[in-house]
């Protein structure tokens, strides 16, 4: 298992463009694919991650942002924190220098151990205007996928 960045890394040699759109397989958002590759590479982004604004953040990392949309602070499913926060919908766009960075010697992940490295790089922050979002990372949430896509 080489972990969610080590996957990527591995992938380096198929890429032939400078930057790279990820997605995570077990959640789903509603984004615009070109508004969020065209602001990374206005901002000239290391990093660009999709955001959405929620009121119960407990099963899910927060996200810190300036005035500017770059990103300040992760804080990994912090349940003693309350209120509403911006939380990673699982949509990026890498620059190749990022990924070529990424260890591929061992199991690695990019939301833990990666992306806070590059906090200080230039990371932003893609706000969505669309709060239609679904992770299935637990039995509970996978159950209610079937209602989120009839609704849809």
């Amino acid at each position: 298992m080489k972990g969610t960045g080590g996957a990527i890394r591995e992938a380096i040699n198929l890429i032939r463009d400078k930057d790279i759109i990820v997605l995570n397989g077990d959640s789903f958002c509603y984004f615009d694919i070109r508004s969020l590759t065209k602001w990374h590479i206005q901002k000239k982004s290391i990093a660009t991650l999709t955001l959405l604004k929620v009121t119960d953040p407990d099963r899910f990392g927060i996200v810190s942002l300036d005035e500017n949309n770059y990103i300040t602070r992760f804080r990994e499913k912090d349940t003693m924190f309350r209120g509403s926060s911006y939380i990673n919908a699982g949509v990026y766009v890498l620059n190749e220098r990022l990924v070529s960075d990424i260890d591929p010697s061992k199991p690695i992940s990019l939301e833990i151990e990666v992306l806070p490295k590059y906090i200080k790089s230039g990371m932003q922050g893609f706000l969505l205007d669309d709060d239609r979002f679904i992770d299935i990372g637990t039995p509970e949430s996978l159950e209610v996928a079937n209602f989120f896509f009839d609704e849809s």
